[in-house]
């Protein structure tokens, strides 16, 4: 695990997080889907958790490794749903620097993520672009 104060925008492309597991245990997917307020996906799919709630645990991961600086941006968000998880399932999340680019002052970073489940079969892909002002201590691009 990183030092959790690094910041994200310090990282170089190729920069791989460390895998981490979660447990879809049946309360936290109950609290997520009550805090969202989703009525539907218990409706439709009773053991499955919303895939919007992977996408939660894949963000929270990386963020747990590094953060954002002051004034970053979330500038756009990709996700491509293979199959839903199931309440109870064990998820692997993975992450790398995708792309690192500096234009007029600001670094724009692409991370992809895949969330897996026990087996290695993908549950969800993406990425996440997030822009940040340059700043002195930001390293080579």
């Amino acid at each position: 695990m990183l030092d959790p104060m690094t910041s994200i925008e310090t990282l170089p492309k190729g920069f791989r997080f460390p895998s981490t597991k979660v447990q879809l245990t049946r309360e936290w997917v109950g609290e997520y889907m009550a805090a969202v307020e989703d009525g539907t996906t218990a409706e439709l799919l009773p053991n499955s958790a919303p895939p919007m709630a992977l996408l939660t645990l894949a963000i929270r991961s990386l963020l747990e490794n590094a953060t954002p600086p002051s004034g970053a941006l979330h500038a756009g968000q990709e996700l491509e749903i293979q199959r839903p998880a199931n309440v109870g399932e064990e998820i692997t999340i993975d992450g790398e620097v995708a792309g690192k680019g500096e234009r007029q002052g600001w670094i724009l970073l692409s991370i992809a993520f895949a969330v897996s489940d026990a087996q290695g079969r993908p549950l969800i892909t993406g990425r996440t672009t997030l822009t940040t002002p340059a700043s002195a201590g930001a390293g080579k691009i």
